[in-house]
């Protein structure tokens, strides 16, 4: 995860415009931003700091925030949670948000799939929901405002 500076329009209704306006364009920032999923910055998973609120027209604002956002790099190794194997491959997760298929086909070599667990050859390791794993992602696509990603284990 990290942190990135951020401006977001949002609009105030005038029943706001009270002696908590700072605290209601905080709680707004939130609801705009807040679990939402955008190509250039990833996963919005915190409002870290309001920096500075700019009133541009009547009950429009531009407020400047430090975001703590996570976005999935192809090529780079994240410590993930196995949530599910099934015949044609497992399902990690990373940071709690973002899901990573290991495709059958790229372990298929190492692991064999019996009993809906994946079972090494060589170790007789097992594979299954709650295994914590190291995965490299080999894919991403932006897509739906969501990232959609391939992964291998390393």
């Amino acid at each position: 995860m990290s942190n990135i500076n951020n401006d977001v329009k949002i609009y105030i209704e005038p029943r706001f415009f009270d002696s908590k306006i700072k605290q209601h364009i905080t709680d707004k920032v939130k609801e705009q931003t807040l679990h939402t999923c955008i190509d250039e910055i990833g996963y919005v998973m915190d409002v870290d700091k309001i920096n500075t609120i700019k009133n541009i027209h009547s009950n429009l604002f531009i407020v400047n925030s430090d975001l703590v956002v996570f976005k999935p790099e192809k090529d780079t190794v994240y410590d993930t949670l196995v949530c599910m194997t099934f015949k044609e491959g497992i399902f990690v997760e990373i940071n709690g948000i973002q899901k990573v298929l290991i495709p059958t086909s790229s372990i298929n070599d190492r692991y064999e799939y019996r009993d809906n667990v994946f079972i090494c050859k060589d170790t007789k390791k097992i594979i299954d929901t709650d295994v914590e794993l190291k995965v490299k992602l080999t894919a991403i696509k932006y897509y739906n405002n969501k990232f959609n990603c391939i992964g291998q284990i390393v």
